[in-house]
């Protein structure tokens, strides 16, 4: 299932025009298997990156004759057109519960520095097209989201300027009855009659959660994993874990020169597996699992239980994980049928 997941975004990726033909003039763009498709790109959420596209035309022979000088005039509306989209993609990304880049964005200096970054990013990958019509060039470009010059970065510096801690307008915590979470794997054909019997419409499988966190763990710990599959939380750059009542406990930056704002609050990642492979987990995670999700608009936000929150802040008054941002997120798929049938409840 994961592979059929990252084989789709790949397809995106290496679509050529069907009248002509291709030739690749680099190599292919390495994804992992949490991708998220918004308007003309993808977020690579699991490498924390972001990818764009962009096409551009190259003059007619009779325009000009020297068709290597040709070709470069059209890689270089391509990669015009690429970082228009890549500014886009930022635009629609999740950044906190409360907003969108575009939301962020609003505010012209934050705006004219993620626009000097975007203008400066570089070409991962290329085609070269063919056809009876003419040659396109179609290229790739792509940043980090967090690290020097980068957009995630950007907009944490400017929320440790504005965002203060605030009740959201909604707690949600989604399904009466949600999907189990099996500590063995569940037969496909079943995982399916559970879902219809649900009313979860899915775009794709709904993907067989088989690790369960272990039953009892002792500190000290060296970060914090909170499992909320199953409940289909949104990536964002500056998400929170929260209560059910609301309250924050852990989230936001102080100051433009956090850690976090160069390395991101939290990282994603699809199973326990992967988590403990990721730098900011070390040898000793304590694992809790969420019971829902929460915010503002995008719903970004962890909801925990009263308890887990108490044993969390407990623990890390111990060992300072969160002072240190280490806190992983176990998430679905983006596209999933848990994310898509929540992103339509009301």
């Amino acid at each position: 299932m994961r592979a059929r997941a990252v084989i789709g975004v790949l397809v995106l990726f290496c679509l050529s025009v069907s009248s002509g033909s291709a030739r690749e003039e680099s190599t292919r763009i390495k994804l992992s298997d949490l991708v998220q498709s918004v308007n003309y790109g993808q977020i690579d959420w699991g490498n924390r990156m972001m990818y764009a596209m962009g096409e551009g035309a190259a003059p007619s022979p009779s325009e000009e004759p020297n068709r290597a000088r040709a070709y470069l005039r059209a890689k270089e509306y391509a990669k015009m057109s690429a970082i228009a989209n890549l500014l886009m993609l930022i635009e629609g990304t999740n950044i906190t519960s409360e907003g969108t880049g575009k939301d962020y964005m609003a505010d012209v200096t934050l705006r004219q520095t993620i626009e000097g970054y975007v203008k400066n990013v570089h070409i991962l990958r290329e085609e070269r097209i063919t056809s009876k019509e003419g040659m396109i060039a179609r290229v790739w470009v792509g940043t980090p989201i967090f690290g020097d010059q980068t957009p995630g970065t950007a907009f944490l510096q400017n929320l440790a300027v504005v965002d203060r801690p605030k009740q959201p307008k909604l707690i949600e915590i989604p399904l009466d009855k949600p999907l189990p979470r099996p500590s063995v794997p569940i037969k496909q054909a079943e995982l399916e009659e559970k879902a219809r019997l649900l009313g979860i419409a899915t775009s794709r499988p709904i993907d067989p959660i088989t690790t369960t966190p272990p039953i009892r763990q002792e500190g000290p710990f060296t970060s914090l994993i909170v499992d909320a599959r199953g409940f289909g939380v949104p990536q964002a750059m500056c998400p929170k874990i929260r209560k059910t009542n609301g309250d924050q406990i852990y989230g936001g930056v102080t100051s433009k020169t956090d850690p976090a704002v160069m390395e991101g609050l939290v990282s994603y990642a699809r199973t326990l597996e992967s988590a403990r492979s990721l730098d900011r987990c070390g040898d000793n995670p304590m694992v809790v699992s969420a019971i829902g999700r929460g915010g503002g608009r995008s719903m970004c936000d962890v909801i925990v239980s009263d308890e887990a929150a108490a044993r969390i802040l407990r623990e890390n008054s111990i060992a300072g994980f969160l002072n240190e941002y280490k806190v992983i997120f176990l998430v679905d798929p983006p596209g999933s049928g848990v994310s898509s049938a929540l992103a339509m409840a009301p």
